[in-house]
């Protein structure tokens, strides 16, 4: 019974997220009563540590020996069966990110996870050919693709071969391990704030912003809004249809606000400004005065991933930027062809995924703040300067 009942919640947390997922749901597909479910699992906390403990941590371990044998060889093989794996996702790679994504609000489940995380995330380090601070970044990288990968446009997701061999080009050389270990303070990331013509649906958005980055899209009821905007509980849908109106909004702020802070100060600087606002910005995402800008981020692609009119939003927000990052490069590095804008896409996919990814680990381990991300952000400059990207700005 453990065997049938684990099982249907791992489809359900892979399918309709961790969030819609109840033990009456349960119960319904294994065609049992919810007595029976609830005299073994006594909450979604206990299923989630019960599924991840059953089929999710061996994925885990096999997924990070399988990012291993793509990078440490440079098995190109081994690049195209991963690249597979992430343009189609099994049911047990999208519960594992789902829950990775959402587990922090579920207290049991929350501390057993994060434990195994950071031993596997240790133990992947230790078996890597490369220091931490470019190991870590494979797996952010992988996982942030696994997450995204649904809510993405049609072109990026077809495109996985192409980041994966971008990011084994980023593992070529030695130099990147040639350098002291750079400081770089962290900066805070604010949450994006609305400013339209109506300062009202302002107030309620960006109070809409602090719930959802606390109790995730589903349990940011209208109640919670309106308090923390300070309004009463009917404003909120005087000013909004639905809830899906506040994420719509989140989705085009939060792409505009990645882009600008992973694309748009890196253009025409110095080796030296690049690793160093490069290591910035990694030291921002895992900074605990962070916490609600990089919970955000997540929740808001676990709404777009299970809730249609949000995934149409957030892909616009993408496309958006990919129109910007054309622009960018035709201005200052003269590049207009097909195969430059295909690699420029390829990069901005690559720096979008890092960029999901390093939240969802910091979120699940503190072994994130141990790292020296100096190898890793000299790697990542040597690959967008073998492509051409770092031409001094005209």
């Amino acid at each position: 019974m453990d065997q049938i009942v684990l099982s249907a919640a791992l489809r359900l947390f892979s399918t309709v997220g961790v969030d819609s997922t109840t033990i009456q749901l349960v119960a319904q597909r294994v065609g049992a009563s919810v007595g029976s479910v609830y005299s073994r699992y006594e909450s979604v906390d206990d299923l989630i540590s019960g599924v991840w403990d059953k089929f999710l941590d061996d994925s885990f371990s096999e997924l990070l020996e399988e990012i291993r044998t793509c990078f440490n060889g440079h098995d190109a093989k081994a690049i195209d069966l991963l690249a597979a794996r992430l343009a189609k996702p099994s049911v047990k790679l999208n519960a594992l990110v789902e829950i990775l994504a959402v587990v922090r609000r579920y207290p049991i489940s929350a501390d057993y996870i994060r434990t195994r995380v950071t031993e596997q995330l240790k133990s992947h380090v230790e078996k890597s050919s490369f220091p931490a601070g470019l190991a870590i970044p494979e797996v952010s990288m992988i996982l942030g693709a696994l997450l995204l990968q649904p809510v993405l446009p049609r072109r990026d997701q077809e495109s996985a071969a192409i980041f994966l061999k971008l990011l084994a080009q980023a593992h070529e050389g030695t130099d990147y391990l040639n350098h002291p270990p750079v400081e770089a303070s962290p900066i805070q990331i604010p949450l994006p704030e609305v400013n339209s013509e109506d300062p009202t649906k302002d107030l309620f958005v960006n109070a809409a912003y602090q719930v959802i980055a606390r109790t995730g899209f589903e349990n940011a009821s209208a109640n919670r809004i309106a308090r923390i905007a300070g309004k009463g509980f009917s404003g909120v849908y005087k000013e909004f249809k639905s809830k899906d109106e506040f994420m719509e909004a989140a989705a085009l702020e939060l792409v505009l606000q990645l882009f600008s802070m992973v694309v748009v100060p890196f253009v025409g600087v110095t080796k030296e400004q690049y690793v160093f606002q490069s290591i910035r910005n990694v030291r921002s995402l895992n900074f605990d005065d962070n916490r609600l800008a990089r919970q955000l981020r997540l929740e808001c692609i676990v709404a777009a991933r299970h809730h249609p009119t949000i995934k149409q939003s957030l892909r616009k927000s993408f496309l958006t930027t990919a129109g910007m990052l054309h622009e960018l490069i035709a201005k200052h590095f003269n590049m207009t062809s097909q195969v430059q804008i295909q690699t420029a896409d390829a990069i901005w996919l690559l720096l979008r995924v890092n960029n999901v990814g390093l939240p969802l680990l910091a979120a699940n381990s503190s072994y994130l703040e141990t790292i020296d991300w100096t190898p890793g952000s000299y790697a990542l400059h040597g690959l967008i300067t073998k492509h051409g990207f770092t031409v001094k700005a005209q």
